[in-house]
């Protein structure tokens, strides 16, 4: 687990994921295609929201350690009183 790429919590392997999608706003802001627009759609959906949910509903289901994992504690929590 050295590799910086190996964990999932590390933030390089986030940004991996947005190079793409910055690539792909670069090519349509300066030379906009259609084909262009509809593979980076296809990109965030399967990348953002495709992946994450098998990722959860089959991968997570009988993890060992998915009370410790940062990906499944990411719920919104209520906001905190300014009080405490």
């Amino acid at each position: 687990m050295n590799d910086l790429t190996e964990s999932p919590c590390n933030k390089k392997k986030i940004l991996i994921w947005l190079v793409p999608l910055g690539i792909a706003i670069y090519l349509l802001s300066t030379d906009y295609s259609d084909h262009v627009l509809i593979l980076t759609i296809l990109f965030c959906l399967v990348g953002f929201a495709v992946i994450p949910l098998i990722s959860r509903l089959l991968g997570c289901k009988n993890c060992e350690i998915k009370e410790d994992c940062p990906w499944m504690r990411m719920k919104v929590s209520p906001p905190r009183s300014s009080w405490e």
